[in-house]
């Protein structure tokens, strides 16, 4: 009779789940034996129960060696600083804290209080960055289970094999985490690195509404650069920036975008050439319109040049009706129908031009090996390597 141990299995009883019609049946099946020699030499080990995920079996993984180093510890990363809502959970914590004792255990227990909701507020803010991947993996079982009733329509093979395989275009993604730093330049105007960059790049001899030195070389100038020339369907990318205005003291008159979806400086040219403080905020030039903008433009009666009459009168006209409020200046998003940014936002807006609804897919037969249906995918795609194909190829 052989001599075989069992060690203690951890992580669940049961290693086995059945559900069908008659009912669920739950049972140990899956074990691990070893014999004398190995339970001699590694007498703490255990084997653990990993989770079973789809299968109705679960995994087991046999531990030699029991490593327990003790509560993860807390770490906190400056990247966090960045983040508009760690400040507010950090003065909610404080505020709320109350305790009576000695300074030292009063300190001690604060930080405590003040760990526990910064915590809270990572779990909260990982749980909604996992929200589109587990979206995703809902999308794409959704598409398997309507496969084995009948085949996919062509927006749903793209579909699966976006959310399957993770195929997207790399240069969109660049672009749209590229797109990123100026939307946070434009809704950051308190912190810290936009400040430095206005340092570095604001050189007060250039009106571009993103400052950037163009004599140096630097990762903010090729950001810039790069975010200025992109135009889809003869739109820039720049022009889907548009400021709400609120007190008007972070959104400039002339520079930014806000009543109309491009810069007053592109739309009133000659007001512009005119104008004495170029970079003045919103509520600086409402202020001077009291004045008929002669703060703006000089005086009431200085020459105008260049059909300065006929802007001067459009631009009365288009700030008629507009009042400051004592709300933050905000900016939005306009090339979706929600105004809101994201990165996948940008990308949509990338792809926006793009038409698939003539491109092929193949329907793949079982009833064939599958190199031959590779075959006919690829020459669908005009994809053999014929005498022609690589002429045309060079």
């Amino acid at each position: 009779m052989a001599e075989l141990f069992e060690y203690e299995m951890k992580g669940s009883k049961f290693t086995y789940l059945k559900d069908d019609d008659r009912g669920r049946k739950m049972s140990k099946i899956d074990r691990c034996l070893v014999n004398k020699e190995v339970f001699n030499e590694w007498p703490e080990a255990c084997f653990r129960s990993l989770p079973r995920g789809h299968s109705d079996h679960n995994p087991i993984l046999l531990s030699l060696i029991e490593l327990n180093f003790g509560p993860k510890p807390f770490r906190f990363f400056n990247s966090w600083l960045d983040l508009p809502d760690c400040e507010k959970t950090v003065v909610k914590a404080l505020d709320s804290f109350v305790f009576k004792g000695p300074p030292d255990v009063k300190l001690m227990r604060k930080f405590k209080w003040l760990r526990k909701h910064l915590k809270e507020w990572r779990d909260e803010l990982l749980s909604k960055e996992g929200e589109e991947f587990e979206l995703c993996n809902k999308e794409l079982f959704e598409l398997e289970m309507n496969m084995e009733e009948s085949d996919l329509t062509e927006e749903e093979e793209w579909t699966r094999l976006e959310c399957g395989l993770g195929l997207c275009r790399l240069w969109d993604t660049n672009v749209a985490l590229l797109v990123k730093w100026i939307w946070r330049y434009r809704t950051e105007p308190e912190s810290l690195w936009r400040k430095v960059i206005e340092a570095l790049h604001d050189t007060k001899r250039s009106w571009t509404p993103i400052p950037f030195c163009k004599s140096s070389y630097s990762v903010w100038g090729t950001i810039v650069k790069t975010c200025s020339k992109i135009q889809v369907g003869g739109i820039g990318i720049n022009q889907m920036f548009k400021g709400k205005i609120g007190n008007g003291k972070h959104i400039r008159f002339w520079l930014d975008p806000w009543v109309s979806n491009e810069p007053l400086k592109d739309v009133f040219p000659s007001l512009f050439k005119m104008a004495k403080d170029k970079r003045c905020t919103v509520a600086d030039g409402l202020l001077m319109s009291s004045n008929r903008f002669g703060g703006i433009t000089g005086s009431q009666n200085s020459r105008m040049i260049d059909g300065g009459n006929i802007e001067l009168s459009r631009l009365e006209s288009m700030m008629d009706g507009i009042f400051l409020s004592d709300e933050v200046d905000k900016w939005s998003w306009i090339g979706n129908k929600h105004k809101e940014f994201s990165v996948k936002a940008v990308k949509d807006f990338l792809n926006s031009v793009h038409d698939y609804s003539n491109r092929f897919v193949l329907s793949w037969s079982k009833w064939v090996p599958k190199k031959c249906n590779i075959f006919m995918w690829r020459v669908g795609l005009d994809r053999i390597q014929t005498a022609s194909a690589l002429r045309r190829r060079n």
